[in-house]
């Protein structure tokens, strides 16, 4: 074959290797880009792209220099590879010269040295470019990570990812070291996996990160090594997949369980989450060093003494702290229970038989949330409470209820309102009903349902959508206005409704802060004020206080959590030396000696020895089981969030509250007996024999039905 024939031939095929390499890697960079997991990823789309054009233009110069160097003698063969591969170095430095190959291609066929030549030339032009853009990535990493040593001695946040979430977070950290007065310097923010995504989309981002003096790194978190010297770290796992949350936080765990000065906070809805991390080995510093020689040291006072608690000097979690954030469940708990809130629905319930009324409007993740929320933060001896909840279902006749049926089957299928004893709720659906047609307010006009909906006392809006939410709130308002107007002005009709409190979600922050605070700026054509509380918008859900008001309300809620022992400890002693509440314990319990083998009553392990002395191993293991456990936490904070609330209605003088039987101590146990059932069968519990994994428990019963030792738990 003629030697200028075989050459082009060469030329050509390496040619379109090299093309096919260009192609082929910008296609994958481009999917790498796109895909949102990101937590194993070594190289980042654009390190990929340029390995691939390094490729590229070694396969540009093999063919030139197999053709001008002598294939004979001692590696011959491997000689041009490597001049091959010092000459795209050059190229890439910006030192190549491109008669190199302009040189060799001259004889060859014109078509495809024109294209040779062209494909040559553009990965000359590029090539340099790509090199400038891999070194101003790395001068940007190595200064943040020069930074992040520098200041090791600093307070330390730090964001798995940067954007709108986070960025909101950081920002409410620093106005709440503004606003406190911080006696430190001001606190680190740092932002990780900043520079995989395209920086002219997050272009405002970047400018908020700078104002704020953050320190950006192209690393991903799970890949950051954290110095041990550093004086305390709080990580915010705040990405928008949550799969990645919790795999960084199952990374992270495994890496820094052992330290004393990381706090790991995941941001994740899903009970899921959950689970995973409940199970991940925390390590042995979850409680913290001091309170366990507290324990040991003052157990008597840990159970019987108040000043513990408001003791910032005693904490019960460790340097390792690991906690889930769910923000959906956090934004229902905090406006249920807002004591001004609280306060005035209890009010307007006086004013109607006592009927605490609540409507729903949509039952996505919020509308669900506030339900199982409000049915048990509403418990109160002597007040009915009701739920109205509209669902157009669009997934199916009754889909929301089925759904939330399947989750807390005794919540839907048992309306306890005529059980006098148990949870008092009754929740009805008025499924397929959208609220923007006329079938919404025929509801209002019905003789079945017309008196239940117009005394509602607070409504929540949640359609998932903020316009929708906004738009369905003001017609709300205009609805019980009429309401209102009517039954002011028909002098037959005695009963008179009050107007209820509306909360609608409104999730973007500027929406939300041009409608002002409680809806000050939302205003109708003559000035009227609708009175619309929008609440759940970004900063809000994201804002560090409410990541501080949980982590002190925690420490209230493991009173709450060892308050059982207390009671069993105290029962024992009220049997011991009380002679009027023996008679009563022997009169209602099957056995007339209760306390065989130190035991407080069956099923309880031992609280107190055989000599008295309180069990010190048995509350350190209940607070370790507290710290390391979700399940705890939660039904210990809704305890002390409804105790917080109530115990202002049931105020009494006695002398002896957790054996006393007067009206009032009953009322108090009764109530907060109601409130454990509704809370219980919104986790999904149902009665049967107690097993926790089945989610069963056999006091899911009345009052009357529960055995007489358990009602002094409450």
């Amino acid at each position: 074959m003629d030697q200028l024939l075989l050459k082009s031939i060469m030329f050509a095929i390496f040619g379109l290797l090299s093309l096919a390499v260009v192609v082929g890697i910008l296609l994958y960079s481009v999917k790498v880009q796109k895909k949102k997991e990101r937590a194993d990823r070594v190289f980042s789309p654009f390190q990929v792209f340029t390995g691939g054009v390094f490729i590229a233009v070694m396969l540009v110069f093999l063919p030139v220099f197999y053709y001008n160097y002598d294939l004979f003698g001692d590696y011959s063969y491997i000689r041009p590879i490597f001049i091959a591969l010092h000459n795209t170095i050059r190229v890439f430095i910006l030192d190549g010269d491109f008669d190199t190959v302009a040189n060799q291609i001259t004889d060859i066929n014109e078509v495809v040295r024109l294209c040779f030549s062209f494909h040559s030339a553009l990965l000359y032009v590029v090539t340099p470019i790509l090199t400038f853009g891999n070194v101003l990535s790395m001068f940007k990493n190595i200064r943040g990570e020069a930074m992040l040593s520098f200041y090791k001695n600093r307070s330390m946040y730090i964001m798995s990812e940067l954007n709108v979430c986070s960025m909101s977070l950081a920002e409410s950290i620093i106005a709440r070291c503004k606003e406190n007065g911080c006696d430190e310097k001001k606190p680190i923010i740092v932002f990780t996996d900043v520079f995989e995504q395209n920086e002219e989309d997050d272009y405002e981002l970047l400018v908020k990160a700078h104002d704020i003096g953050a320190i950006c790194l192209k690393k991903d978190i799970s890949h950051l090594k954290l110095s041990e010297k550093s004086k305390n770290i709080e990580i915010f796992l705040v990405g928008e997949n949550e799969s990645e949350n919790i795999e960084h936080a199952i990374k992270l765990t495994e890496c820094y369980k052992n330290r004393k000065n990381i706090s790991i906070f995941v941001f994740a809805t899903s009970l899921g989450a959950g689970y995973i991390i409940d199970s991940l080995e925390k390590g042995d510093n979850t409680l913290d060093d001091n309170f366990e020689q507290f324990i040991i040291r003052n157990p008597r006072g840990l159970l019987y003494e108040d000043g513990w608690k408001t003791d910032n000097n005693i904490r019960v979690d460790g340097g390792f702290y690991i906690r889930r954030i769910n923000s959906i469940e956090a934004l229902a708990k905090n406006t249920l229970s807002d004591e001004n809130a609280y306060n005035a629905v209890i009010e307007s319930a006086k004013k109607n038989d006592n009927t605490i009324s609540i409507m729903i409007i949509g039952m996505g993740k919020y509308g669900k949330r506030f339900l199982k929320t409000a049915v048990w933060l509403y418990q109160l001896e002597g007040y009915k409470l009701e739920i109205n909840v509209f669902d157009a279902d669009k997934n199916g006749a009754d889909s929301a209820k089925k759904q939330l049926a399947q989750e807390c089957p005794e919540l839907i299928s048992i309306n306890p309102s005529d059980e006098d004893g148990d949870a008092n709720y009754d929740i009805k659906f008025f499924s397929g009903i959208d609220c923007f047609s006329s079938d919404f307010d025929n509801c209002f006009t019905s003789q079945e349902n017309a008196r239940r909906l117009k005394r509602t006392n607070l409504a929540f809006v949640t359609l998932g959508d903020d316009d929708k939410n906004i738009e369905a709130a003001v017609m709300l308002r205009a609805l019980f206005d009429r309401i209102k107007h009517r039954t002011k002005n028909d002098l037959n009709n005695k009963e008179k409704y009050e107007m209820p409190i509306i909360n609608a979600v409104v999730y973007d922050e500027q929406k939300a802060s041009n409608l002002g605070a409680n809806g000050s700026v939302l205003k109708n054509h003559k000035d009227n004020e609708y009175h619309v509380n929008f609440i759940g918008d970004m900063s809000y859900q994201f804002n560090y206080d409410n990541i501080e008001k949980n982590r002190n309300i925690e420490k209230l809620a493991f009173a709450y959590h060892i308050d059982w022992l207390r009671k069993a400890a105290q029962l024992r002693h009220c049997y011991e030396n009380d002679p009027a509440f023996r008679v009563a314990v022997d009169s209602n319990v099957s056995k007339p000696i209760y306390w065989d083998d130190a035991h407080i009553y069956t099923g309880i392990d031992k609280v107190l020895n055989f000599d008295g002395a309180i069990n010190t191993a048995k509350i350190s293991d209940e607070a370790k089981n507290y710290v390391n456990y979700e399940y705890f936490r939660r039904s210990s904070i809704a305890k002390a969030l409804h105790k917080q609330l109530t115990e202002k209605y049931f105020e009494s003088a006695c002398g002896h509250p957790d054996t006393c039987t007067c009206e009032i101590c009953e009322a108090r146990r009764k109530t907060e007996h109601m409130r454990w059932n509704a809370y219980m069968r919104s986790e999904g519990y149902v009665k049967g024999a107690r097993n926790d994994r089945a989610k069963t428990h056999p006091n899911l019963c009345t009052w009357d039905e529960l055995p007489y030792l358990d009602r002094f738990k409450d």
